[in-house]
């Protein structure tokens, strides 16, 4: 096996890089690198040496190269170590344990792309291991990789030890789902989805690292089926367990069970939701946060979540069948009320006229408890399934850390508000203004309902009272003088009565600085690849069908789900996939760009499943249809799994497609993902029928249905 991937060898010393600058001793240890191993160049080694090689390293914490910071620092270390050309020095990165899957020993994926014009592809199925080299112009990173050091000393950069990491911790949870009765409005229902009886659902913690277990027991009492997605989670390696019901997996019967089991590689702001019907419009949603062990880029005293959703007092079930009838003329459901973290407010004197029981003591609002002088980070998850909000936190300014699970570069952007859209998340250090009133140490945190976008048709809604709705979700920051943060780092969280007729005082009416996705770069400067392989345009559209229900689609076809095996069974066993699945084929490690066009009124929020991808180019309300003669493309942009398209306007998004497997795109609204605003991206085939194999009680999910696998 011919190496061309890998790290610098067995020292046990550890080198650390602190804000670009290497400490002594580095210049010497790397000469001694270099003389044990600047002249074993992989060339000169046989297929077995080679292999032995990356099976004795692979197990070392060995270098891994970022961005192009890092790279700056190795040229400089490698050349200093000799001033001749030709030495060569193993790096982390291989795709031993999956081939053509790069990642650097903690698992993180390679994405950092500088590699020599002649150097072989990742697709190479002979090159396994990374190295670099010392020429005379300068380092190259073999294979299309890259390296990578942390200049800000998370843990240590050059990391060169002789002894294995610890094992990933494995994380487990149980979770039964069923029905509860309750009124998180104050409006009496019998309709919330529940894990263990709880709503909201429990928030899921765990380590970057870890690998996460989770056991859902489907106790629901009408005998629904269903499924669990983990959003933002990229399920390398797992693509069953991402959760889309009859694209990636058969859904849980009723009263069966199934494990959940994947690693999780990435860290940040996530959370899970049922993907199968419109569960999770019901309350069948949670927080989902993975940590990092030692926090250094934007470290933080305590933390807390908020997660914001509309609310419905008809069931799903109700709200589906109506909006996929001739009733609904296409408009999704109005929702009654709005909810922050399973708490919200509705007029009781029109849920009588709707024969709803209601009780205003239930109403309640949550509140968050900090500590003065410390720095907080607040968390923001917007769970609905049509919702779009503001939101803000009175007299406080919002420092932006990260954007739908991706760091961004320091210094954060500072805002007054942000807009967030159904899927997206983001997290803030709060920052309260010099000279703020004092207010008890109270301060709201808004949550204010975009009206605009919450299409409705006069007089056919499933709800008889739409502008009933109370369109300002409220939490409040209580501020004390010291306050115990708990074992998870997690704030103090109480609840407090907050009525109908309950006010808080009124914002000042100043003008607010929004944050756009234009101010922000993900943490190392990851640019988009310049080049593109393949391209899909993807018209919305909304049409009748033959029945005459009016359906979202993209280019006039809606999706609809297969019987029988799920697509991604269907794909690994080389069965044709019907077309109204609308199958788009990806060659694997190929660069995809998508461009979005939207001629309708409103907005869409656009979600890729397994991926996230570079925002190319987001036209303003208006711009009309993406021309790339006249629409500028944007290397630089961050990186998002959920993007927003605006009204009569275009939405340009490239990703890598590293990732093989079976991947839905669609529409994050859930009335729309309903009707079939989705395409479905058929991944690396080849290395997917290859690498990926069914766990056993992953197939049995599709035996319980009787389908034969």
């Amino acid at each position: 096996m011919h190496i061309t991937l890998y790290s610098i060898l067995l020292v046990s010393t550890i080198l650390t890089v602190c804000n670009g600058q290497l400490l002594e001793p580095a210049a010497e240890l790397v000469k001694e690198i270099y003389w044990n191993l600047g002249d074993a160049k992989p060339a000169m080694m046989n297929q077995e040496e080679n292999s032995n090689l990356c099976k004795n390293t692979k197990s070392m914490s060995l270098v891994s190269i970022m961005d192009s910071a890092d790279q700056k620092i190795i040229n400089r270390i490698t050349k200093g170590a000799n001033n001749s050309a030709g030495s060569n020095f193993w790096l982390g990165g291989s795709d031993l344990e999956q081939e053509g899957r790069w990642v650097w020993p903690d698992g993180t994926r390679i994405k950092y792309f500088n590699r020599w014009n002649s150097a072989p592809s990742l697709s190479n199925t002979q090159e396994n291991c990374m190295f670099t080299s010392v020429w005379g112009r300068g380092n190259w990173l073999s294979t299309k990789c890259s390296m990578t050091i942390s200049p800000l000393c998370e843990q240590s950069a050059f990391r060169l030890i002789d002894k294995s990491p610890p094992p990933p911790t494995i994380v487990r949870y149980n979770f039964n789902i069923s029905y509860i009765n309750g009124a998180p409005d104050g409006v009496q229902t019998s309709h919330i989805l529940t894990i263990n009886g709880k709503f909201p659902a429990p928030t899921i913690l765990a380590y970057q690292g870890d690998i996460l277990e989770v056991n859902v027991i489907n106790s629901i009492q009408d005998g629904q089926n269903v499924t669990l997605h983990w959003h933002g989670i990229h399920q390398y390696g797992t693509p069953h367990d991402d959760g889309p019901s009859q694209v990636t997996q058969c859904p849980i019967k009723s009263h069966r069970s199934y494990t959940y089991r994947f690693h999780l590689h990435q860290s940040g702001t996530f959370w899970y939701h049922s993907h199968h019907a419109s569960q999770y419009t019901e309350g069948l949603w949670g927080g989902f946060i993975v940590r990092k062990r030692v926090e250094t880029v934007h470290p933080y005293d305590g933390e807390f979540t908020v997660k914001l959703t509309e609310w419905y007092h008809q069931s799903g079930p109700e709200n589906e069948a109506w909006h996929l009838s001739t009733r609904s003329q296409g408009a999704p459901p109005y929702p009654d009320s709005v909810l922050v973290n399973g708490m919200g407010r509705y007029n009781c004197k029109y849920a009588v006229l709707k024969n709803r029981t209601c009780s205003y003591r239930a109403q309640q609002m949550p509140v968050f408890h900090l500590e003065e002088g410390k720095l907080t980070k607040m968390r923001l998850i917007n769970v609905g399934g049509r919702a779009m909000f503001n939101v803000s936190v009175d007299h406080h300014t919002l420092v932006v850390v990260e954007v739908d699970g991706i760091e961004v570069a320091k210094p954060g952007k500072v805002v007054d508000a942000v807009f967030i859209a159904p899927g997206q998340r983001y997290a803030f250090l709060l920052k309260k203004n010099e000279g703020a009133p004092g207010n008890c140490g109270r301060f709201p945190i808004r949550a204010v309902l975009r009206t605009e976008y919450l299409f409705v048709v006069p007089g056919t809604n499933i709800n008889p009272f739409p502008d009933q709705i109370i369109t300002e979700g409220v939490g409040m920051l209580q501020y004390h003088n010291s306050v115990p943060v708990g074992g998870s780092n997690s704030v103090p969280v109480s609840k407090e009565p907050f009525y109908y007729s309950d006010t808080i005082p009124p914002r000042i009416n100043t003008p607010q600085k929004f944050l756009t996705d234009s101010d922000i770069t993900p943490l190392g400067g990851m640019t988009a690849p310049s080049t593109v392989d393949q391209q899909f345009v993807l018209n919305i559209q909304f049409g009748r069908d033959s029945e005459g229900i009016v359906r979202a689609s993209f280019n006039g076809t809606p999706f609809q789900l297969p019987s029988g095996k799920p697509i991604l069974m269907k794909m690994l066993q080389n069965i044709p996939l019907p077309l109204e699945t609308i199958p788009l084929r990806l060659e694997y490690m190929s660069v995809v760009q998508l461009v979005i066009n939207n001629p309708i009124d409103g907005p869409h929020p656009m979600h890729l499943h397994g991926h996230h991808f570079w925002i190319m180019a987001s036209g303003k309300e208006g711009d009309g249809n993406f021309d790339p003669k006249i629409h500028p493309l944007r290397l630089n942009g961050i990186l998002r799994d959920t993007a927003m398209v605006k009204e009569r306007s275009y939405l340009v998004l490239r990703f890598v497609a590293d990732n093989s497997g079976v991947w839905t795109f669609h529409c994050h609204i859930d009335w729309h993902n309903l009707s079939g605003m989705v395409v479905t991206f058929i991944e690396g085939e080849d290395e997917a029928r290859k690498n990926i194999r069914l766990a056993n009680n992953s197939t049995q999910l599709c035996r319980d249905h009787g389908i034969i696998v």
